[in-house]
């Protein structure tokens, strides 16, 4: 059963305030971490945190758009560090960007996905970490002011496309696996949440970007 327009919004603020939250506390620890472990270690988790978190949204409301709202709301905390003096614009808009492609990634394969296969999904899941990041290269090319990992060589983005692609491709497939299989309790449920809650929860994931 599908829910209203305004419960879809309240727990899409909720997870997407979420987050917000990890990408401004684990996603900061991974980014540290890398530099004393494995470079881009954060590249191996953050995006199967995020694909877990919008199938939450999508199982909690049964409407696809909430995979988008999600999204919305975690590239909305991200993009307040554009207030943040001396820190370069492209540095802020290309993690929000990303975000958001994600989502794009994630909605369409929620329309396409057969959950009733038995087998293990992982070259679902390989596709679906591939593509967003095909998405991502593309726009880096397009948009003249901000490569990013673009200028760093060949190297860097066939890492990028299919190193990281694939682990996360292969901790997608796991999620899937395990709802399917029914292994624990695999996707937490969500208790009737409040606005407030979710309003706060916002601030909160603002307050962490901004300061982390």
């Amino acid at each position: 059963m599908k829910s209203s327009k305004k419960d879809t919004v309240i727990i899409s603020l909720f997870l997407g305030s979420l987050w917000g939250i990890l990408e401004a506390t684990l996603g900061y620890f991974f980014h540290a971490v890398s530099q004393f472990t494995i470079p881009g270690i954060a590249g191996f988790f953050m995006f199967p945190l995020a694909f877990y978190l919008m199938r939450i949204a999508f199982r909690e409301t049964s409407r696809l758009e909430s995979i988008l709202y999600t999204a919305s709301v975690a590239a909305l905390v991200k993009l307040t560090d554009l207030f943040i003096p001396l820190l370069p614009p492209q540095d802020t808009i290309n993690p929000a960007i990303s975000i958001i492609l994600e989502a794009v990634a994630v909605l369409i394969f929620w329309r396409i996905y057969n959950p009733i296969s038995k087998r293990f999904p992982l070259f679902e899941g390989i596709v679906l970490s591939i593509s967003w990041r095909v998405l991502f290269i593309v726009y880096l090319v397009l948009i003249p002011f901000s490569f990013g990992i673009v200028e760093r060589g060949l190297m860097s983005i066939m890492r990028f496309l299919f190193l990281d692609g694939i682990i996360n491709g292969f901790l997608v497939a796991l999620i899937l696996h395990f709802e399917k299989e029914k292994v624990g309790n695999i996707l937490v449920r969500i208790p009737a949440t409040k606005p407030v809650i979710s309003l706060l929860l916002f601030l909160l994931a603002v307050t962490l970007e901004v300061v982390i």
